[in-house]
Formats: structure tokens, sequence, C-alpha cells
């Protein structure tokens, strides 16, 4: 398990169960912040909003659909910080990213990570991956879409994909115990092999 042990979780939507479940399945058991009914939560202690929670001790909060946002005085309690997964994240930052990139006539779409910030979706950008959309005319399409990435996750996440999101969740820890930047090498070698497996397993 990766040096993060003390997860919040936050989010809500089918993407957010799945990131719950892909969390789990490598060996976490964080507190769960809910924006709608999310499966993969059962036996787990489940809150309505990171604004009411009485205590911060959390190493990291993972955000996956959130419906919150959170002011930089909560992320500086949190020992290391948050990330974000985000729709779009380079082009269309922000609500409604895959509505604005079907306005535009977008066909290839991105999954993307992110330091959280003070500003919204504006934090360093740890990786980000394109998922081509070629003939989906819906906010729902372009969803499925992107769900089957998170499900590899999920379906790896005793093998391959464990290794690779241990490996991110350990950059993240190195670069903020150290002050170091994470290693663009690594970074880029984890993007690399993860591209080969998601082109291998959505063939």
């Amino acid at each position: 398990m990766s040096k993060l042990k003390n997860i919040l979780f936050m989010g809500g939507q089918q993407a957010g169960n799945l990131a719950l479940a892909t969390l789990r399945a490598i060996g976490h058991r964080p507190d769960v912040i809910a924006y709608s009914q999310l499966d993969n939560a059962t036996m787990l202690n489940v809150y309505d909003s990171i604004k009411g929670l009485s205590s911060y001790n959390y190493d990291l909060l993972v955000c996956v659909h959130g419906r919150e946002i959170v002011p930089e005085s909560i992320l500086k309690k949190l020992k290391f910080g948050g990330i974000n997964l985000h729709p779009c994240l380079s082009k269309y930052p922000g609500a409604d990213p895959i509505g604005r990139y079907l306005a535009d006539g977008g066909h290839t779409a991105t999954v993307g990570a992110h330091y959280m910030t003070g500003e919204v979706d504006k934090g360093p950008v740890i990786c980000e991956f394109n998922v081509e959309t070629n003939g989906c005319k819906t906010r729902e399409e372009v969803y499925e879409k992107l769900y089957p990435y998170s499900e590899i996750c999920i379906k790896k996440g005793q093998s391959y994909m464990k290794k690779a999101l241990e490996d991110i969740l350990d950059i993240i820890y190195l670069d903020w115990t150290t002050g170091s930047p994470p290693n663009a090498g690594t970074i880029k070698a984890i993007e690399c092999i993860v591209r080969e497996q998601l082109r291998e397993e959505v063939k």
C-alpha cells in the first residue's frame, strides 16, 4: 500500500463510485464525502459536506466529481493537500466541462488529475490522458467513453494498475515530504505504461 494511509474521498456519480472502488481495491478505507449514492461506500464513514467535519486529520483528499469548492484553509489542514480528477482538465476547468466540450464540437476528451489549490481546477497537473469520443453527442455518451478507464483501474487493482496507482501516490508523497518536484521521468514512464495498458484493454 502507498505511504499515504489516511485518505479522505470526496465525490459522486458513477465516476466517483468507480474511483472509490479503485481506492478500496488497493487497500484504502477512506472516509467519504458523498454527493450521490455510492455503492462502494459500504462499511465506511460517510458525510455530506467537507466543511462540516470535526477533524481534518487526513494525509490526502482525493476528489472525483465533487460538488464543493474546497477552501485553501481546509486544504492546508490536510497533511499532503488534495488531488482532483477532472474530465477535459486542461481545456475546460470548472463546471460542466463535458457540456462545454460538446458545444465546441470536441472529438478528443481527456481525463486528468491535478493538485488542488484555492483556485478551482488551477493546481499543477499530475497526468492527463486522451480519450477519443467520435460520434458522441450527449454528456452521457462522452462519460460512457471515459468510464472504462476507471473500470480498468478496478480490474487491474490487484496487479498492474495497483502498482501504477501506488507509484503515483508515492510520487505525491515524496513531492510533499522532500520539497522536491515529482520526477518528470518517472511520471512520464508511468503515463506511457498506462497508455499502453489502456490501449490493449479497450481494443
